[in-house]
């Protein structure tokens, strides 16, 4: 019903066919097993909407939704909004959106840490015995071999 304006009313058919679509009608329609079955694939916002088209089709308690609707979400979303512990849909929403947020900010600012590796331009062994380089560091002498045998 988004797509008509105030000013559009849809006609009789166009709203029979909007209220189907978003309600459901048949024999072997079951929104309790589509709302069991439904995971989130994409985004936490598209994810949410189809969970509250079939939500409204079902009569659960509030306690069941936030659980039904917890269960669906992807794994790294899931633990962290669980770990708070909703107790409305609303909370759940809302904490699933934040996480959502959060891993897009991390994933975008993250770089693999061997990126940036420091390459060497001389060896170790020039420096035995002598302060190294500006740090004023000095490397251990390697011990001498005794030539002598036992």
């Amino acid at each position: 019903m988004r797509n008509f304006g105030a000013d559009n009313w849809p006609c009789w058919e166009e709203y029979k066919v909007a209220i189907v679509s978003r309600f459901g009608t048949g024999p072997f329609d079951d929104p309790l097993a589509e709302l069991m079955k439904l995971k989130q694939t994409r985004s936490v916002a598209l994810y949410q909407e189809k969970f509250h088209m079939l939500l409204n089709r079902v009569d659960m308690s509030i306690s069941q939704a936030v659980s039904c609707f917890l269960s669906g979400l992807s794994e790294k979303i899931q633990c962290v909004v669980r770990m708070f512990r909703p107790a409305r849909l609303h909370e759940a929403y809302c904490l699933a959106k934040l996480q959502e947020a959060t891993l897009a900010f991390i994933s975008r600012r993250s770089k693999p840490i061997l990126e940036r590796t420091p390459t060497l331009t001389r060896t170790f062994s020039s420096y035995r015995g002598s302060v190294g380089g500006s740090s004023g560091l000095t490397y251990p002498r390697q011990p001498r071999r005794s030539t002598t045998t036992r």
